[in-house]
């Protein structure tokens, strides 16, 4: 599974759960807005429906989310109006 971090970060803590497995924890992330991306990694899964957790600090931002890995293997996290926003794609991310 590929996570991409992308608008909306501005030097927060950011940690990433897959299936109640710590997969990824970093701080001062942010969006580098010329092409909207603050990070992105892969990680493993190990069935087809994947639970992601993603907390964000300082703001209290927390969302969860079930993804269907085998139909969108690729997932983005935008902070936006506030809030944590978690979209599923089945189609690889661009960075211009």
């Amino acid at each position: 599974m590929h996570i991409a971090l992308r608008d909306g970060f501005a030097g927060q803590t950011v940690t990433i759960a897959v299936d109640k497995r710590e997969v990824y924890r970093r701080a001062e992330v942010r969006t580098d807005l010329r092409i909207s991306r603050a990070d992105a990694f892969d990680t493993d899964v190990v069935g087809p429906i994947a639970e992601i957790e993603v907390t964000v600090e300082p703001g209290g931002h927390r969302a969860a989310t079930r993804v269907d890995v085998a139909a969108t293997p690729y997932l983005a996290i935008d902070v936006k109006d506030g809030a944590l926003r978690l979209t599923p794609s089945a189609e690889r991310f661009v960075y211009m």
